[in-house]
């Protein structure tokens, strides 16, 4: 109501009126209109505010991961050095210690006629560039691309392809340069590796182990050799301990004892926090690199809490 005349209780309206119109109706006044456009601005501030705080948190997350990955990797590369400082050996065999992986990057159009490194030629390709590598031993170790047989996805434990300097993502091109059919499958691969790499020797397995304090007198690291499976010990489930040694396998020829502590597999660092299972899934890993020999040993005993693992 916009304007409104003047009325008297008691009296009549006639007698009042001045003109025709008593009062005057304006439009609603709307006093929650207000607060309503008030209360949207704040909800509109309010989620960009959000929206700028997750964008910031998600991209100081990312430079955590980074930094992570990056202390990962030269944390890996420090404890990569363990086998230089091992005490003793055992079992007789160095073949692997005595032999240095040879890698040399090469043009791909060198003359075949120029003397060459033993072993057999493998030519890779990353992007424009060829690597070749001698191997003198087999097998290589490496886990091809489902999709791309011939690409190298990853390394076994204990892989000697790694050991000679092959990278992940670098695809194989030649073998005695013999090129390799791009439609190859892992099988046809596999079959062509096998007919070029029979007569060179098995790449060895290393298993460096740590008698516990005061059990022998020594408390010295000894690394084990081995060319051939089964290994013939007994390894526990809660800790990378050895349980038992089978009589007349090769790792009582090589004088392991039970309660010895494994502490290296190959080249990859067994630590005392290490879970077991994954312990165990990498030594089994290294030991189906190595051929079977057909021995034959007494099977792991049944335990409540857990066999532990034969090897």
């Amino acid at each position: 109501m916009v304007k409104l005349q003047p009325l008297l209780c008691g009296e009549s309206i006639s007698a009042q009126q001045h003109g025709r119109t008593i009062a005057l109706l304006g439009p609603p006044q709307l006093w929650w209109a207000s607060w309503f456009a008030w209360v949207c601005a704040v909800l509109v501030v309010t989620l960009g505010l959000l929206v700028l705080w997750r964008r910031r948190r998600k991209a100081c997350s990312c430079d955590d991961v980074e930094k992570r990955n990056v202390a990962l990797v030269e944390s890996t590369r420090s404890e990569s050095n363990l086998s230089s400082t091992m005490l003793t050996r055992c079992g007789g065999a160095d073949s692997r210690m005595s032999a240095t992986p040879q890698m040399t990057t090469e043009p791909a159009d060198e003359n075949p006629d120029d003397e060459e490194p033993e072993g057999v030629r493998l030519n890779f390709v990353a992007g424009d560039d060829v690597h070749t590598v001698y191997a003198q031993y087999k097998p290589l170790g490496i886990i091809h691309d489902s999709s791309q047989p011939a690409v190298v996805d990853g390394f076994f434990c204990n892989s000697y392809a790694e050991a000679l300097g092959v990278q992940q993502g670098w695809r194989l091109q030649q073998v005695d340069y013999e090129e390799l059919d791009n439609g190859m499958s892992s099988a046809a691969l596999e079959e062509f590796l096998h007919s070029h790499l029979a007569e060179l020797s098995t790449w060895p397995l290393n298993l460096a182990f740590k008698s516990p304090a005061g059990r022998d007198g020594s408390n010295g690291t000894t690394v084990c050799t081995f060319t051939e499976q089964p290994l013939g010990f007994l390894l526990a489930n809660r800790v990378p301990k050895i349980t038992k040694v089978c009589a007349g396998s090769p790792a009582h020829t090589m004088g392991i004892k039970e309660g010895w502590i494994l502490v290296s597999i190959g080249e990859q660092v067994v630590s005392p926090d290490s879970n077991t299972k994954e312990i165990v899934s990498m030594l089994r890993e290294a030991v189906a690199l190595l051929p079977d020999s057909g021995a034959k040993f007494a099977p792991a005993p049944w335990r409540p809490w857990g066999s532990p693992s034969k090897f």
